[in-house]
């Protein structure tokens, strides 16, 4: 049986070939066993592999289902149709589609051979001719200056306005996936869903920056680029609010 309680029947021809169109992704700290799945995981899965910004109405409609692993096996196992979750045919095919290579379990183990050694690299890319100092030097005389700080490009929650205040759970995570990939912090987005961090709590994180660093283990920069941000949002909001005061 597989991690959904579905059976397998035994295969009598060879083994299929295997679907290159999706890589296997799974949620941090989970498993292959997609029925221990929360509605969190799910939707940290989904975002890994279909943008918040890119596929805003499907996170909208999908938001409105208790969506946890179960139910996430359903629709695979069942052919859910797509109107029936009130999303795009196309959205609805990368979520089976990623869905599908996640039931089959964790691949078999592939021994690669070892990486190459930076010095035999340099061995190879490097002229005789020409040393290591002289290369130094030459990009030292060709750097560019650093380029000017913008401000960054923010996005909202699914769904959600400039009042964090109205962001729950889910909402705060889904934000997070417009600048921060959960790929390349799982241990940031596991501490979100541990602490309940929603949009009250995100606020309160402008005050006390140095206990959140401490107990969330994220960098400097990490923490900075969030702040950043929460900090352009509650300015959009408090600008709305000032313009309906005055209208």
């Amino acid at each position: 049986m597989d991690f959904c309680g579905r059976p397998i029947e035994p295969s009598t021809s060879r083994s299929p070939t295997p679907d290159y169109r999706f890589r296997v992704y799974l949620p941090p700290g989970k498993s292959y066993d997609m029925t221990q799945w929360t509605k969190n995981d799910v939707f940290r899965w989904m975002t890994i592999f279909m943008p918040v910004t890119q596929h805003t109405e499907t996170y909208i409609a999908l938001k409105e289902l208790y969506l946890d692993g179960d139910v996430l096996c359903v629709i695979i196992n069942d052919s859910v149709s797509h109107m029936t979750l009130g999303i795009s045919e196309g959205d609805l095919e990368l979520i089976v589609g990623h869905g599908k290579l996640v039931l089959k379990g964790p691949p078999p183990e592939v021994r690669l051979p070892p990486p190459p050694s930076l010095k035999h690299l340099l061995e190879i890319s490097t002229p005789k001719n020409l040393s290591i100092q002289k290369m130094n030097n030459a990009s030292s005389s060709t750097m560019s200056p650093p380029p000017l700080r913008a401000t960054p490009t923010v996005f909202l929650p699914p769904g959600r306005t400039f009042n964090m205040r109205e962001w729950d759970q889910l909402d705060v995570e889904l934000w997070m996936t417009t600048f921060i990939s959960v790929n390349d912090c799982p241990d940031f987005f596991i501490w979100l869903e541990k602490n309940k961090i929603d949009g009250e709590a995100l606020l309160a994180m402008q005050y006390v920056p140095k206990r959140v660093k401490r107990d969330s283990g994220i960098s400097q920069s990490l923490l900075r680029k969030i702040l950043d941000r929460v900090e352009i949002v509650f300015l959009e909001y408090r600008k709305i609010k000032i313009e309906e005061t005055t209208q």
